[in-house]
């Protein structure tokens, strides 16, 4: 994405692979942002490894989160406890 603009937008089946393959296969899709419900400090941290934006614990109708993120509204209203 740039400049609030979508330059590529791919779907990706993620059916039967664990959490750690998610992780590992981001990078070879090329994922720059990843915005998502409730996470791990764990996760979150080798998604963020991967040099992914990572924002968490967002919630909603994925078209209104999706406007929310292009529009610069989206709200975080949780924040975990990096250790």
């Amino acid at each position: 994405m740039e400049a609030y603009r979508i330059t590529r937008q791919k779907t990706v089946s993620l059916q039967g692979l664990s959490r750690i393959t998610y992780i590992e296969i981001m990078p070879v899709h090329n994922v720059d942002i990843l915005v998502c419900g409730a996470i791990s400090n764990l996760y979150a941290r080798m998604i963020e490894g991967q040099g992914i934006e990572l924002i968490a614990f967002i919630s909603g109708n994925f078209r209104d989160v999706f406007n929310a993120y292009l529009n610069g509204t989206i709200m975080v209203n949780y924040s975990m406890l990096r250790l």
